[in-house]
């Protein structure tokens, strides 16, 4: 699953070059203005990757701001711009959220609630299962040269 994952994301990497250079030819051929169109043609070439390592959130994020920094640039237009694209981003952030954002994390000096606990401990579990599968080989034998663990507290 591993391999299948990164060529998919090599796959993506070709295209964000593709797209890259596709604006580029386009710069050429219709003589535009270098500086303000560029920021566009790397926010349309960095979206297919983007979306492909991070999720549509960074996708969004980042061809908005460079897209729209490219219009307000050519356009000259930034003092009320730049409140659009803070409105854009603020919006394109609450509807394609990371999962990062959507857990709630415990204020510095309370207890855990019976949730955050249950959680704690369910990724433990999980983490002590990953170990266990770290140190067998591919025969089912414990590998003699894995890593030793510090005992944990």
């Amino acid at each position: 699953m591993g391999k299948n994952k990164n060529s998919q994301k090599d796959t993506f990497d070709t295209v964000s070059t593709g797209i890259f250079l596709i604006g580029i030819g386009v710069f050429i051929w219709l003589n535009l203005d270098w500086w303000p169109w560029f920021l566009l043609v790397v926010g349309l070439a960095s979206l297919p990757s983007s979306l492909a390592r991070d999720g549509i959130w960074a996708g969004l994020q980042g061809m908005i701001w460079l897209g729209g920094l490219s219009i307000l640039f050519a356009t000259g237009t930034f003092w009320p711009g730049i409140l659009i694209l803070a409105g854009l981003s603020t919006i394109a952030g609450a509807i394609a959220r990371p999962p990062i954002f959507e857990k709630e994390k415990p204020k510095r000096g309370l207890p855990l609630s019976d949730q955050d606990e249950d959680d704690a401990a369910q990724a433990d579990e999980w983490a002590a299962v990953e170990d266990d599968r770290a140190d067998f080989s591919t025969t089912g034998r414990k590998a003699r040269d894995s890593y030793s663990r510090p005992p944990q507290p």
